[in-house]
């Protein structure tokens, strides 16, 4: 099955937006719908990414403000954080422009997820 009802949408959509419905989507019967499993298993992809992402971010940050407190930093790590939202928000929202939207280096491991 490749088209996704507007329950489907709105359940992958919430997937790149809230993280736990890509883990309901992977743990049941929907992942029989292939392009719901693979929209599941890319946002679960780039949820852990952002997760790392804001590890590393605020490691970084710690580690330079032992040597120096620069509060530009701050500013900086929070538009990093808003930006990487930003772009999870913008990939859910591509659900409901009917197309099958890869992320870059993510895609290759979510078909093989999913």
């Amino acid at each position: 099955m490749n088209t996704l009802n507007y329950e489907d949408k709105v359940l992958a959509a919430g997937a790149y937006a809230f993280f736990i419905p890509s883990l309901y989507i992977i743990l049941t019967k929907k992942r029989r719908n292939k392009l719901l499993a693979f929209h599941a298993a890319q946002a679960l992809l780039l949820w852990l990414s952002i997760l790392l992402i804001f590890i590393l971010l605020r490691t970084s940050l710690s580690l330079i403000w032992v040597l120096a407190y620069l509060p530009f930093l701050e500013w900086l790590a929070n538009l990093v954080r808003l930006l990487i939202l930003a772009y999870a928000l913008y990939c859910g929202s591509r659900i409901f422009m009917e197309e099958k939207y890869r992320i870059p280096y993510l895609n290759f491991l979510a078909e093989a997820l999913s």
